[in-house]
């Protein structure tokens, strides 16, 4: 698989539509991700929800219980 990742000053980022695709949810069940409480997100400009590769890789495995 090919996603798309956005190199904000070297930092990966990924949207909620790549994570979507990564996790095999829906987009609205990635927002929904985007918007809980712990979720490592934040906002470029008004709209654009991002989550940096190393955060969201970081809060998948202790999603799984496992040690970062």
């Amino acid at each position: 698989m090919n996603y798309e990742i956005i190199d904000q000053d070297g930092i990966e980022c990924l949207s909620p539509l790549e994570v979507s695709k990564l996790l095999k949810v829906s987009k609205t069940e990635a927002y929904n991700i985007f918007h809980s409480d712990g979720f490592p997100s934040f906002r470029l400009g008004e709209k654009k929800l991002r989550v940096i590769k190393k955060d969201f890789i970081t809060w998948l495995k202790n999603q799984k219980g496992e040690t970062a």
